[in-house]
């Protein structure tokens, strides 16, 4: 395996989070921290100068500051000419996310449009393994990646029914809103589900046998709050559809607002590993909404390995600029933890925020699939079961024949 050092003569925590990064995003070179230039090895010089292929160094790395300056970056650079680590770790860790003034949308999450990733467009390519591919091509070192991962398909089961088994309560208000809005078909189309005439849309029979082909996940809501699901945990038919998806492969979605109790996440956890009778490490937060640090603090003392938030609400596109997971680091503490983030580059709800038709959208996930394949990442994506329905948002949208 070539070797790629990495010369400055102070070394950080921050660094070396970032030599982790590197290693286990790209398979080879292995990047090597050196306080001294090597000889007869190839080198990056961290420093403002022109000299030995410098990158530059804002002194970021080596600081405990929060605030970085971001800028669009040039993509037709052959190498870059910006400091590339702090870029780095900056994505990696959302640290303009600790400034306690950043907006907040309606829900609380964080403004989007006040995301510097966004601003400056660097989430539309993989920022990590396209500028290290150019690093490795400049100073004339292969560059090998790890194997290539098919599709994870990712479900969050924010409303497991459309109608059927709503309980009686919910099911005479969704019949109330039909008549009030005269759409006779609609209650037609309600009337048939309730009385078996037609399939519920919502049902894992309809998308289930679709993600099974797939590697897939599936993320089950406890709260039958607002904004929440429209089924109590509690229900039978409910239950049965969680039992169906084995265990390994279930995680818990997070209530909104629920982000920074730790109390009512422990409660939504325990609540679906005694349905599954496993302890469930796998989560990902109802809306994408979560607090930093707080809520990644609470999932790893809940037990939680994997998190799957790792995604834009309101952009397609790669929010932290990785193809593969890498451990949450926290910055309050300047270290790294043992929970893992998977990046996720596309959610369903992109293609309505972004006008994106069938056929736009099914060529954008594939041409994603292959750039990620090409850099040994991991395709995931985000979808709901209500997706694979057919109706309401998703008429047009025939994912049940393309997966």
């Amino acid at each position: 395996m070539d070797k790629l050092y990495w010369v400055y003569p102070e070394f950080s925590n921050r660094m070396e989070y970032v030599l982790e990064l590197w290693n286990t995003q790209i398979y080879s070179p292995k990047l090597i921290y050196s306080p001294n230039i090597p000889k007869n090895s190839q080198f990056i010089l961290y420093e403002n100068s022109k000299e030995f292929h410098a990158i530059p160094n804002s002194g970021f790395l080596l600081s405990n500051k929060t605030n970085f300056d971001f800028c669009k970056v040039d993509e037709q650079l052959e190498y870059p000419n910006f400091d590339f680590f702090s870029y780095v770790f900056a994505m990696a860790t959302e640290c303009y996310h600790y400034v306690p003034d950043f907006p907040k949308d309606f829900y609380g999450r964080y403004d989007e449009r006040f995301n510097p990733v966004i601003i400056h467009q660097i989430n539309e390519k993989p920022f990590f393994p396209f500028w290290a591919n150019k690093i490795c091509n400049f100073l004339k070192i292969p560059i090998q990646y790890y194997p290539k991962e098919p599709l994870w398909i990712t479900l969050d089961i924010d409303n497991p029914f459309y109608f059927q088994y709503r309980g009686f309560y919910r099911q005479l208000k969704s019949f109330a809103k039909s008549l009030l809005k005269l759409n006779f078909r609609e209650l037609i189309y309600k009337l048939k589900i309730i009385t078996g005439f037609e399939k519920d849309p919502f049902h894992s029979d309809n998308w289930l046998n679709i993600v099974k082909n797939h590697q897939f996940l599936v993320f089950f809501l406890m709260n039958n709050q607002k904004y929440h699901s429209n089924t109590s945990p509690k229900n039978p038919f409910y239950i049965q559809e969680i039992l169906k998806i084995p265990p390994e492969k279930t995680g818990i979605h997070f209530s909104l607002n629920n982000h920074v109790e730790s109390k009512k996440m422990f409660t939504e956890k325990n609540y679906l590993e005694n349905i599954v009778n496993q302890k469930i490490t796998k989560s990902r937060q109802h809306f994408l909404h979560y607090e930093v640090p707080t809520t990644f603090h609470q999932l790893l003392e809940l037990g939680i390995e994997q998190d799957y938030t790792t995604c834009f609400y309101s952009k397609k596109g790669y929010k932290h600029g990785f193809v593969r997971p890498f451990r949450w680091y926290n910055l309050l503490n300047e270290e790294a933890t043992n929970l893992l983030r998977y990046p996720v580059f596309f959610m369903d709800r992109h293609a309505l925020k972004e006008s994106m038709n069938y056929q736009e959208t099914i060529e954008y996930i594939e041409n994603q699939i292959n750039i990620i394949q090409n850099y040994g990442g991991i395709p995931i994506i985000l979808f709901h079961n209500e997706t694979f329905s057919g109706i309401m948002d998703w008429k047009s949208y025939d994912f049940r024949n393309y997966f």
